[in-house]
């Protein structure tokens, strides 16, 4: 990197720079290359295995797989509105739950029915500006970030259920809860006071107001994006 800036190039290429760096240098590097850029204005193409480097260092981030460009935007646009189910499930740590289910239209409303779930198990998303209404039968997927699955605080839009707790990983500033949900395992955030059992249930909300949807067979995002407020 040194004898790269002492040229003065009108591009930079690294290519996974920090991947043999230990954690700690790895985070100090970062805060370097983050000041040099700063200080440089220089374009840096950055490639990277790791989403906390591109999510940190990027002002735009490009999400390559199987050859092919799935997503192209600034970090925190792939974040809220992933445009497919590979970016939604590659961008984030932990990553965004992916609930797989069926359309249910009932009373002039709609709503996921999650598979191997309970007859009265149903997720309303009625809410969504869809680009366009699935049909009542529909192959649905329901993405949900680990902090909208959560402790419930009354909210109108929360789906409140008791699930059980399969493991806990604590930071220190809030826990990483993996529950059992309709068959299949999602994770949650609880605040750092939250007190889970493994092998206990607990009552955990579903904060269904930021919930991405896709459709099953193309894996295209179907909910439109986000609006920050």
């Amino acid at each position: 990197m040194g004898r790269a800036l002492v040229r003065d190039p009108s591009i930079f290429l690294f290519d996974e720079p920090l991947s043999n760096l230990d954690a700690k240098l790895r985070v100090e590097m970062r805060v370097e290359i983050k000041r040099l850029h700063h200080r440089l204005k220089t374009t840096v193409v950055y490639v990277t295995h790791d989403q906390i480097e591109a999510m940190n260092l990027a002002t735009r981030i490009a999400v390559l797989a199987e050859g092919s460009v799935r997503q192209v935007g600034a970090p925190q646009e792939l974040y809220d509105n992933p445009a497919n189910m590979f970016v939604a499930g590659f961008i984030g740590s932990p990553a965004m739950n992916l609930i797989h289910g069926v359309v249910v239209k009932h009373d002039g409303r709609l709503f996921v029915q999650p598979d191997d779930s309970a007859d009265d198990s149903f997720l309303r998303i009625d809410h969504c500006e869809l680009t366009a209404v699935p049909d009542d039968g529909a192959r649905i997927v329901l993405g949900i970030r680990p902090e909208y699955v959560s402790l419930s605080d009354g909210t109108a839009r929360h789906f409140d259920t008791n699930m059980i707790v399969e493991a806990i990983e604590s930071n220190g500033f809030d826990k990483h809860v993996t529950f059992q949900f309709s068959g299949r395992q999602i994770t949650g955030r609880l605040p750092s006071h939250a007190e889970p059992v493994v092998g206990k249930s607990m009552q955990v909300a579903l904060d269904l107001s930021h919930i991405s949807l896709f459709d099953e067979q193309s894996e295209i995002r179907i909910s439109r994006p986000h609006l920050k407020s």
